[in-house]
């Protein structure tokens, strides 16, 4: 692994700025970890003495790279080159054992000494025996106070005992758990880039569990409470909250598995999961965090019938609010927010379209102009939700019915309606002022519509045939 050290890009370079602080620079934290786990390494920390600003701003010179300040009290600053991130930071303490003290893990606690001369050291700076618990797959603290320093710590607990496999000690759960509340306190963005991360996992439904029963995700989403205590109706066997665990688990199982539940679509899903509206933070997540909030406004829908059975009438749409509301305390961007309010609110429409033998071509069109961007997440979410209903009257007959139902769906769109979508718009505004003689207003907007929906649809053909269907509905002229 020393070997390794000394042919990561720029190395040389760095350790040549030993110089500017006549102290030594290390190789420290999760760069030194997965290393040791001979995992790709494109993000490298550094400690550099006590003039990182310095070291990072000429490094930035001698690589053409871009200095990117991060936290000018902490000393922490920035420099990506092409695909490759380097965090400078300055030594925190006299010593760097002193430094590795005040870090989370004792697999992050782990440096490599490389001198000005590029010269590699015999051994690893392990005080607290990271290498030992790395390989044993131990995530212990370095000290009990980790999480008072940085309440944030407690996600990148979860998330790296999920990606490395990592069993957290007794002692980790019980100082979470003491320390959980801490987080009410942290930025809600810094959250979410956890939490975001957390779901990317292929198998994020197990650690969202370990999480809750931590209290972790209460403590972030208190809408939860309820939620748990909320029976349901006789098509489910949990609570609210316990069917959504599994609806989420049920979808990365989808997920898991698009070839077996959509057949030669699956490229499209995959490619729709994999989309991203903010770069880092892919749709898959935001799909996998609706499906986890799918049923949040069924607690305050509630109601009982003369014969005693549960009833969440608009359950979708208090549902939807909730989310939206959710994806704001995340400080999601406003596309991710409406996008993921949007899968909650209409998680529903499926159900309801499938609900009869051979939808309309005309209600499946109206259903695109609704969701066009999302109904791939809309049917992965369906599904989980039929696959995690197991009560007394849910029957496995219409799980078999469902998905016969929804792949003739989804081929009757990439039959009939996806060629057409290809050659839109079939009419323009500019079509209506110069072939109808129309003045730009709000009539635009609606004639556009229907006529859009009209050409989905087969009605008409052609664009001679649009602006004649445009003429009847503008009305006199």
């Amino acid at each position: 692994m020393l070997q390794r050290i000394a042919l990561l890009p720029y190395w040389k370079e760095i350790s040549a700025l030993e110089s500017l602080s006549g102290l030594p620079f290390y190789l420290v934290g999760g760069s030194v970890r997965d290393l040791l786990l001979e995992r790709p390494v494109s993000d490298l920390d550094i400690v550099a003495g006590r003039q990182a600003v310095a070291a990072a701003r000429e490094f930035a010179g001698v690589a053409q790279g871009a200095f990117v300040p991060l936290d000018w009290a902490r000393e922490t600053v920035r420099v990506v080159v092409d695909d490759n991130v380097f965090d400078f930071s300055a030594i925190k303490g006299n010593t760097i054992i002193e430094d590795l003290a005040k870090r989370d893990f004792t697999i992050n606690a782990i440096a490599v000494k490389v001198d000005s001369q590029g010269r590699l050291p015999e051994k690893l700076t392990d005080p607290f025996n990271g290498v030992r618990d790395l390989y044993a797959r131990r995530l212990i603290p370095c000290s009990d106070g980790i999480f008072l320093a940085d309440p944030l710590r407690i996600l990148r607990a979860y998330r790296l005992a999920a990606a490395i496999g990592l069993l957290m000690s007794e002692g980790l759960v019980q100082l979470i758990s003491r320390d959980r509340k801490g987080l009410t306190r942290t930025s809600p963005e810094r959250i979410r880039d956890e939490l975001f991360l957390i779901l990317a996992h292929r198998q994020s439904n197990r650690t969202i569990k370990e999480m809750d029963a931590a209290g972790i995700i209460s403590t972030l989403f208190p809408e939860t409470d309820l939620m748990k205590k909320t029976a349901q109706d006789r098509y489910h066997h949990l609570d609210v909250w316990e069917h959504s665990l599994v609806a989420l688990e049920k979808l990365e199982e989808i997920i898991l598995d698009l070839p077996g539940f959509f057949d030669v679509y699956s490229p499209d899903v995959s490619a729709f999961l994999e989309s991203s509206l903010v770069r880092g933070r892919p749709v898959k997540s935001l799909v996998k965090l609706a499906a986890l909030f799918h049923d949040a406004g069924k607690p305050r829908t509630r109601f009982m019938d003369e014969h005693g059975a549960a009833h969440f009438h608009g359950h979708e749409r208090a549902g939807g609010i909730m989310m939206k509301k959710m994806a704001k305390r995340l400080k999601l961007s406003r596309r991710e927010t409406e996008f993921a309010a949007r899968l909650v609110s209409g998680h529903m429409h499926p159900h309801h379209l499938l609900s009869v033998s051979s939808p309309s071509l005309k209600s499946l069109v109206r259903f695109l102009g609704r969701y066009a961007d999302c109904f791939w997440g809309l049917f992965c979410i369906y599904y989980a939700d039929l696959l995690a209903k197991q009560g007394p009257e849910s029957e496995k007959s219409r799980l078999v019915k469902a998905h016969d139902r929804l792949m003739s769906l989804v081929s009757s769109y990439f039959r009939e309606i996806r060629p057409r979508q290809i050659k839109m718009p079939i009419l323009t505004g500019r079509d209506l002022i110069e072939e109808l003689g129309l003045k730009p207003g709000p009539l635009f907007k609606e004639i556009l519509k229907k006529t859009e929906e009209a050409y989905l649809e087969g009605r008409i053909e052609d664009k001679r045939e649009a602006i004649e269907f445009a003429r009847r509905i503008s009305g006199p002229e």
